[in-house]
């Protein structure tokens, strides 16, 4: 899979909140026309989102990085969608 690969991290957040914005910002990612070559050409871009959380899908503070990766590929292989992981 390619691509950059960027983290955030919402404190006090319920996984139902964090999975919409997740989608908020798929969306207005996959909707906004990108400017290259001094705004010269337009390009679409979309992106891909796994998400976990701490004590709702993942029990192990140690295991969050490994399980919200785990998310992000399985959103990969379907391209500009959001996954989440559950235990």
């Amino acid at each position: 899979m390619s691509g950059e690969e960027f983290t955030i991290l919402i404190s006090d957040c319920h996984h139902d909140h964090v999975l919409q914005i997740a989608e908020n910002i798929r969306k207005n990612v996959e909707q906004h026309n990108f400017l290259i070559n001094k705004g010269t050409k337009k390009i679409n871009i979309t992106v891909s989102i796994g998400a976990t959380t701490f004590h709702t899908t993942t029990r192990k503070i140690d295991d969050l990085y490994r399980n919200a990766d785990a998310a992000l590929y399985k959103a990969k292989i379907s391209r500009n969608r959001v996954c989440s992981y559950s235990e």
